[in-house]
């Protein structure tokens, strides 16, 4: 049965697997536990925690964000948006952090 999990932001953990195949894949079988990165996680579903843009992006702002899911290909930007809360029970209700990352290897 697999596990349910609230409020977190989670890795898969493919330590000692071999990806294969075309495209590329890891084989769902020999996943591990997945790994807890994040902890109060409040983002709802109005608010993505992903967010994509193309290569043109700033430039191009009538095509972004991108829908989602997207095509690999079509990626230039990732937008990470997260709505933090570790203890509810503190004010104030919540941190908001974000941050855009550029993967490697973009032509």
């Amino acid at each position: 049965m697999q596990k349910k999990y609230k409020n977190v932001l989670l890795v898969g953990n493919y330590q000692g697997v071999t990806a294969g195949g075309f495209p590329l894949s890891y084989p769902e079988a020999d996943e591990g536990d997945p790994k807890i990165i994040g902890n109060g996680i409040v983002n709802d579903d109005d608010q993505p925690i992903f967010y994509y843009y193309n290569k043109q992006y700033p430039i191009d702002t009538e095509n972004n964000p991108l829908a989602t899911p997207s095509d690999v290909q079509d990626i230039g930007m990732v937008k990470l948006d997260m709505h933090v809360n570790v203890d509810t029970s503190q004010v104030p209700n919540s941190a908001h952090m974000e941050t855009f990352v550029r993967p490697r290897n973009i032509r």
